[in-house]
């Protein structure tokens, strides 16, 4: 059984604190400095890390702390390598989880590689195929391909009969998030970056979770 997770206003006052954590934490730089120059897209990869949505995504594992986190796109394993960080301190404090990343690219998550092979796997296929034959449950769901808002929602449905009681959804393109909100019972909570006098119009992140959790 997935647990379920109830969010309170104690939790709020976790929720920075677990955002800051990943800064200073010298075995999470490490790791990701032994694997930048590793894999066939190497090149490709910052040389600076900079974490952005990450940090929301490290910060919701260590606050409900799920037993199973999917992400689809995995790109480079940024993402993985928060997640699994953080799934890896939470089972320190007995609260032990997984991280299932799937991308159709065999090369991705290169950061992740096999540091993380307690906590972490990827699987190479199509998102909602993978999606359709997981047994679940699923506590926290990350749809993170970049392919379009219509593509992102589709994920939502596919995982829908997958997630846990209380299960949290989060999305990077989050048009079509509020509406599967709607339609699942679920609450929206969209933040959006706006730039100053840029052309850049600023990325988002999405939430859809239960509303008994918000009660």
């Amino acid at each position: 059984m997935g647990q379920f997770i109830e969010l309170t206003a104690k939790d709020g006052f976790k929720f920075p604190a677990y955002v800051a954590e990943p800064s200073a934490d010298a075995d999470l730089h490490r790791a990701l400095a032994d694997r930048r120059g590793m894999g066939a897209e190497a090149a490709l990869v910052d040389k600076d890390i900079r974490l952005g949505r990450q940090l929301a995504w490290y910060a919701l594992v260590r606050l409900v702390q799920p037993r199973l986190v999917v992400e689809t796109g995995v790109g480079h394993g940024l993402s993985g390598v928060l997640v699994s960080h953080a799934l890896r301190r939470n089972a320190a404090a007995g609260a032990e989880g997984t991280y299932v990343g799937v991308d159709l690219d065999p090369d991705s998550g290169v950061l992740l590689g096999d540091r993380y092979g307690d906590v972490a796997r990827v699987i190479t296929s199509d998102s909602l195929a993978a999606l359709g034959s997981m047994s679940g449950p699923i506590d926290l769901f990350i749809s993170d391909s970049h392919v379009s808002p219509e593509f992102e929602y589709a994920e939502c449905v596919a995982a829908a009969p997958k997630l846990a009681p209380g299960a949290i959804v989060a999305t990077t393109v989050s048009d079509r998030l509020p509406q599967f909100a709607e339609e699942t019972g679920r609450h929206c909570a969209v933040f959006r970056e706006e730039p100053e006098h840029h052309w850049y119009p600023g990325a988002w992140i999405g939430f859809a979770y239960s509303a008994s959790a918000a009660s």
